[in-house]
């Protein structure tokens, strides 16, 4: 049997006494698309950082192929055959796209070596393997492209070297519906010969994409499955928009609930835990619904079902 690509063992990792991960154990098997769910402070981005050497991690181990390994950098995660597409962008704004390009491929241990023409050519290649219809020239700088567009030339910066893993983060952000699709695709192709690891919060995007979902709430993993097994549980998390009263006693109600737990989410949404009967969640939320006001000023909307663990 094969070892997992990377497993990461006890991920702690706090700021300024904050816990942000707390824990985090998971792995990732070659050739899957994994999808890293969760809202927006969960500690996705925090995660796929230290994966990459952005950050070093307060305690805990991360693994590739069996082998202990201890990033002082991004530069030596990537040398180990990890790239990451990030959202914020790791992009100097005020090189060209190909000079980007190859700036990051000399930290990442190679060569330049190569005049201008030569470059572009090579950029040219990289962009065109994306397999999108985008107008983007290896003159052009960065500073003075869409948000799109650099996402694009990010991937492409991540393409330009071998890599067993591939992460992305919110991989969608900032692109039109077309290049949504067309992401998708590339993202599944690319999967044929790298693992990917993606962070969203989208989830028709987890079952357009993913073989395997990672659920992260508030620093833990709270589920690590398939989407089959995810689909068949009988578990849920609900988080609300505003504070509603009566919701646990309304929830405790329902047929075949056996336990309701509220919380607080890390971005402070008023959120409860359930378990109980798969069957149930269809009606899950008429009792919220029922409990929100008609005047505008004092609406109260829950949002819907989400399945966790």
């Amino acid at each position: 049997m094969s070892l997992p690509v990377l497993e990461c063992r006890q991920i702690y990792k706090s700021f300024g006494g904050v816990t942000v991960l707390n824990n985090v154990d998971f792995i990732l098997e070659k050739g899957e698309i994994h999808a890293l769910v969760g809202q927006n402070g969960a500690g996705k981005s925090t995660l796929m950082k230290i994966i990459n050497g952005v950050y070093t991690q307060d305690s805990g181990t991360i693994l590739i192929e069996g082998k202990e390994q201890i990033y002082k950098s991004a530069q030596e995660a990537r040398r180990a055959g990890i790239s990451m597409v990030f959202q914020d962008f790791s992009l100097v704004p005020t090189l060209s796209v190909s000079q980007n390009i190859f700036l990051a491929r000399e930290l990442s241990g190679g060569h330049l070596g190569l005049d201008d023409r030569r470059m572009e050519e090579i950029t040219q290649k990289l962009l065109d393997s994306i397999g999108i219809d985008i107008s983007i020239h290896p003159r052009d700088y960065v500073e003075n492209l869409s948000v799109g567009s650099k996402q694009l030339v990010e991937i492409a910066k991540a393409l330009s070297t071998d890599s067993k893993i591939l992460i992305f983060d919110e991989p969608t952000v900032g692109l039109d519906p077309t290049q949504i699709v067309e992401i998708r695709g590339l993202i599944r192709r690319l999967a044929e010969n790298s693992t990917v690891l993606f962070s969203t919060h989208i989830l028709s995007e987890v079952e357009a994409l993913c073989d395997r979902a990672i659920i992260l709430i508030n620093g833990q993993v709270r589920a690590d499955a398939r989407l089959s097994e995810l689909a068949a549980t009988s578990d849920a998390i609900l988080v609300l928009d505003r504070q509603t009263s009566g919701v646990q006693e309304a929830l405790g109600r329902l047929d075949h609930v056996r336990d309701v737990s509220a919380f607080v989410t890390s971005d402070g949404y008023p959120a409860f835990r359930t378990l109980g009967s798969s069957s149930t969640w269809p009606t899950a939320a008429r009792p919220l619904h029922r409990r929100r006001p008609t005047t505008p000023s004092t609406s109260r909307r829950s949002s819907p079902p989400c399945r966790g663990p």
